[in-house]
């Protein structure tokens, strides 16, 4: 059983989002499925929260930060759900 970074999977999520956890699929082995589960989960609640809050469409910083979060965190789920397709063939 692995720790998270940042104490909670969505204390990890939100380090991921804000560029401060950059994610590659080492950073997933060494956590159970069942960590897993519960980074998926926040991982897609991250999503949706920050597509929910649309900026000002003259605010380009805003509009940019949004972006870049949404590429990170659909980034981070791309990996996760690799990762555990691997591990599915294993079995």
């Amino acid at each position: 059983m692995a720790t998270f970074p940042g104490g909670s999977p969505y204390a990890m999520v939100r380090e991921i989002a804000g560029g401060f956890l950059s994610v590659n699929d080492r950073t997933f082995r060494r956590f159970a499925p069942p960590e897993l589960d519960r980074i998926g989960h926040e991982l897609d609640r991250m999503i949706l929260q920050v597509r929910s809050e649309t900026p000002d469409a003259e605010d380009l910083k805003a509009v940019q930060q949004r972006h870049r979060s949404l590429q990170r965190l659909t980034g981070a789920r791309m990996m996760l759900q690799q990762l555990r397709m691997r591990t599915a063939r294993r079995t």
